[in-house]
């Protein structure tokens, strides 16, 4: 008996703003300076974060069903950009203010599962998948915390039950 899933999934977010605001002045007097001044600041910023978790191993099946051997797979990786910048412009006729923002980010998750046994269709799935399950859930927690997904272990459960 041999049962496997595979799953991966991205998905891809952007948005853009920008304002402008227009300040007028009074026409400036005769002979006054007539020059512009410009100050821009901007700042940007890109952050990505990957992980991966790699579990295999051997538990026992049923009452004389062998051996079962099962692997799971799980990654992720994330990435964003931000970007944001604002300008004043001044000249004899007034000020213009403009701001502009950007932002994107994208997510990539990966799941993979294996189980394999030498009993032919003796085995209850279910039981073999809590078996299995059981031997992998303090690992699987560990990375789903450090990887900023608290509670995935319910989902993951769901996963691993939907295969059997």
């Amino acid at each position: 008996m041999q049962v496997s899933a595979n799953y991966s999934a991205t998905s891809l977010s952007f948005t853009s703003n920008t304002s402008e605001v227009r300040l007028s002045l009074p026409a400036a007097p005769a002979g006054a300076s007539t020059g512009s001044d410009r100050v821009e600041l901007s700042e940007a910023a890109l952050l990505s974060q990957s992980g991966s978790l790699s579990i295999s191993g051997t538990t026992s099946g049923k009452k004389g069903a062998g051996d079962i051997d099962f692997t799971l797979g799980v990654g992720f990786q994330r990435a964003s950009l931000s970007a944001a910048s604002t300008r004043v412009e001044v000249d004899s006729t007034g000020a213009t203010v403009t701001s502009e923002s950007l932002s994107a980010e994208t997510n990539s998750s990966s799941f993979s599962f294996a189980m394999a046994s030498e009993a032919g269709g003796a085995d209850h799935l279910n039981d073999e998948i809590s078996k299995v399950s059981k031997e992998m859930k303090p690992a699987v927690k560990e990375f789903l915390a450090a990887a900023g997904m608290n509670g995935g272990w319910g989902q993951m459960n769901r996963l691993l039950r939907s295969v059997a």
